[in-house]
């Protein structure tokens, strides 16, 4: 008999957040329960029913994200309980609600619209692997469109303009990449969140959406301020550099 799926609790007054949240985290194998509250949430969470990790909206009404995680922190205390980990899943930027976060018990946060991967490397710090992991949409090096571009102007009169291009390109992603990696190993979020921003910026001008792509990741899950073990994560962004590096080393010949 095969183990059953880790079982996420998602607590958001939004009907619409909940569904969504559901949907994601279903397709990454969890089992979801929703709730619509604070109070809703603390029932669930009993020592009888154990849940992987906890997503939870921070502003509800009655009682919110904070208040929750408090109370909840507090029974775990008393009832010698194992503590749940507790990732808020908000619109708000870590600034809006750093002041309340110190003391509330809270051991992650994460922003709207929530990014597959981003949550699947946050929960995995926890212990809490996704059953299926997330299988990013496969996607070239470089799409179709920039790459017939490309080509054309290595096999025409503008070889020179394409080996600038390329230069431009490796110049400006290879810095990034090496400030992303090594404010990763100081745990500088803000500096990892900026560097990944000019690779986002670096491969969209060149057509490399996959690097785009683990670009805005990385930026999402660096300026959320909790994130830990970033080190990885930038070590991916410059393996990808230099996979759009080696193609584009084979269209300048």
């Amino acid at each position: 008999m095969e183990p059953s799926a880790p079982q996420l609790l998602i607590v958001d007054d939004e009907p619409s957040n909940r569904q969504l949240l559901i949907l994601q985290v279903g397709r990454l194998g969890f089992e979801a329960v929703a709730v619509a509250g604070g109070q809703e949430a603390l029932d669930e969470l009993t020592e009888e029913h154990r849940y992987a990790a906890v997503l939870i909206d921070l502003q509800m009404p009655h009682m919110d994200g904070f208040e929750t995680t408090v109370l909840l922190r507090q029974r775990e205390a008393i009832e010698g309980r194992e503590r749940i980990p507790v990732v808020a899943v908000t619109a708000h930027t870590l600034a809006d609600v750093k002041p309340r976060l110190d003391g509330s018990g809270i051991d992650g946060l994460l922003t709207k619209p929530l990014r597959p991967q981003v949550l699947v490397w946050e929960l995995e710090h926890f212990g809490v692997r996704a059953p299926r992991g997330y299988e990013r949409p496969a996607t070239p090096t470089l799409d179709a469109a920039t790459l017939k571009r490309l080509e054309r102007m290595g096999a025409g009169n503008h070889r020179e303009q394409l080996t600038r291009l390329i230069e431009q390109f490796r110049s400006k992603a290879g810095e990034a990449a090496e400030q992303a990696l090594q404010a990763s190993r100081a745990r500088d979020g803000a500096s990892v969140a900026r560097a990944a921003r000019q690779l986002d910026r670096a491969g969209r001008s060149i057509g490399a959406t996959r690097l785009s792509s683990l670009s805005a990741d990385l930026e999402q899950l660096a300026a959320a301020g909790f994130a830990r073990s970033l080190e990885a994560y930038a070590h991916s962004l410059v393996r990808e550099v230099e996979l759009v590096d080696s193609a584009l080393q084979a269209l300048d010949g």
